[in-house]
């Protein structure tokens, strides 16, 4: 039986040194061939598969008698991999392949996902070239197949992909993985505002009350801000990678400031009074530690949604927040650190956005009823228009 498929998108952007490969035997129809393990392999019927090992299926009941019964993503009836998980979670590797890649640029990864027995449900992580993504929770539905997308901005290079389960509890925390790809990205829609949205113009078209420092080199200080291809170039201890947009463009990188009030990018836009609008950007941390949290006001009013930068550093993520246009001219965005820890609260920014959001998407939208058809006798009156015939009592012949 073929269940039914649930989508769940993990959206992330990682920076790392990179490639433009295929991955082999993603749907596991070759058994177990082209990828590496910490797991144990086992091969065996009817048993109950122990903690940190895998096997190939075509049915997690085959190894597990608690385990539920249903079949692969890819047809409902061919192999995937199934794992009891490891007790040290977080650093014992179930899925492992390394992939040459001979160009750089937008690349795109994604696994599918479920688990095997509803209790503890795993948590799952992509890591790349030793850094860790961002992890995505599997359901405690059991058969329900979820998806792991991720984006990822390369330099040329071998590149080794990881899966690993973050969850390390005994009982339960089986999961089943299969369709391990490298797709085709779809097209990436770009915006007209904000102005300088990727900063390749340099420090132009926007405003900010923190200072604008050029440094080679050196410790960018508290309260400052560059406009660079990597963080490495204003501060020693940050971390070398490139931009969200080509992974070789530029971004805006700051040290945050102990003063909240203070925004470290603001820009007037002209914007559709009561329209409701979508903000975006992508976001990452040049340090580890106390990472930033982030917060959009529009005409001096902070929206509801706050963005935790991730901590783990180089690791692009997106932020996104709708916002209502409640003032007629211009409005004025700002972009602001909600922390005030010196240590730490280092961040990065890149390919900001707005977007008109569509009215099928706004819930306060008039959308217009479809017109409905003419009553029979609205169409007679119609008819005897066209034939010259007056619609009143008195009927005469043209």
């Amino acid at each position: 039986m073929r269940v039914l498929s649930a989508l769940l998108v993990v959206a992330c952007t990682l920076a790392a040194s990179l490639c433009s490969g295929q991955i082999i035997n993603g749907n596991f129809e070759s058994g177990n061939v082209g990828f590496t393990s910490d797991y144990s392999h086992r091969v065996f019927s009817g048993s109950n598969l122990s903690e940190g090992s895998y096997a190939i299926v075509t049915n997690p009941r085959d190894v597990h008698l608690s385990w539920a019964i249903y079949g692969d993503h890819t047809t409902g009836s061919g192999n995937f991999l199934v794992a009891n998980g490891a007790v040290n979670g977080g650093d014992t590797v179930v899925w492992r392949q390394t992939v040459p890649f001979t160009s750089g640029g937008r690349k795109c990864f994604e696994f599918w996902a479920s688990s095997t027995f509803p209790v503890a449900p795993s948590r799952l992580f992509l890591r790349v070239n030793g850094q860790d993504g961002p992890s995505m929770q599997l359901s405690s539905t059991v058969g329900r197949w979820s998806k792991y997308a991720c984006e990822m901005q390369v330099l040329p290079g071998p590149l080794t992909l990881e899966i690993i389960n973050a969850n390390s509890i005994v009982f339960g925390n089986d999961f089943a993985i299969d369709d391990i790809s490298m797709p085709t990205c779809p097209p990436d829609s770009r915006c007209s505002l904000p102005y300088n949205r990727t900063f390749e113009n340099g420090n132009t078209d926007f405003t900010s009350l923190y200072d604008y420092r050029v440094i080679i080199g050196g410790q960018m200080r508290e309260s400052s801000y560059s406009v660079e291809t990597s963080p490495r170039n204003v501060h020693t201890s940050w971390a070398n990678y490139g931009d969200h947009t080509t992974g070789f463009g530029k971004m805006l990188v700051a040290n945050g400031s102990p003063d909240t009030t203070k925004y470290v990018w603001s820009q007037s836009l002209p914007l559709t009074f009561g329209s409701l609008y979508r903000f975006e950007l992508w976001g990452s941390s040049p340090f580890g530690m106390s990472p930033s949290r982030l917060v959009l006001s529009v005409n001096g009013v902070d929206v509801p949604t706050v963005f935790q930068m991730p901590s783990q550093v180089g690791f692009w993520q997106v932020y996104q927040a709708d916002f209502r246009v409640a003032a007629r001219g211009n409005s004025v965005l700002r972009i602001r650190d909600l922390r005030s820890e010196i240590l730490g609260n280092d961040f990065a920014i890149d390919d900001l956005c707005v977007r008109l959001l569509p009215p099928e998407q706004d819930p306060e939208a008039e959308i217009p009823e479809p017109p409905s058809a003419p009553s029979l006798s609205e169409r007679l009156q119609a008819s005897m228009l066209r034939l010259g015939a007056s619609t009143s009592g008195d009927c005469r012949c043209p």
